[in-house]
């Protein structure tokens, strides 16, 4: 948060100061270490939870609810791909919405994938 704040005051005072043109340039590209499979599950009270699956190990839950697939590509390809499957045990349409919609924001919602977003926008912006 502390990073985000620096970075807006930090646009404000080129705005504000009138320098010359400037272009602001990361050394390296963000990446990040969420690649991979998360998931929503149903423990046996009837609680959900939201946990992320490793290779190699064995099935974490027994209600899985909904799976969200990642991958960032964007370094690569530009693009970051995001696969949402809602289980068949959630039938009615206003649950899956739900449940789909809570998988892919509680990935996308973290603090890398924001910080993510404001780097690759501001490493394009030329300053005047």
């Amino acid at each position: 948060m502390a990073k985000l704040l620096l970075i807006q005051l930090l646009l404000l005072v080129l705005y504000v100061s009138g320098h010359e043109r400037r272009s602001i340039r990361f050394q390296k590209p963000f990446e990040q270490d969420q690649d991979g499979t998360y998931g929503l599950c149903e423990n046996e009270f009837g609680q959900m939870y939201y946990y992320k699956e490793y290779e190699g190990q064995e099935n974490v839950c027994g209600k899985d609810v909904a799976k969200v697939k990642y991958s960032n590509r964007i370094n690569e390809t530009g693009w970051a791909f995001v696969e949402v499957e809602v289980s068949g045990r959630v039938i009615e349409p206003y649950q899956q919405g739900y449940a789909a919609g809570f998988v892919e924001g509680e990935l996308l919602s973290s603090q890398k994938m924001l910080n993510s977003l404001v780097i690759k926008t501001l490493s394009e912006i030329t300053f005047f």
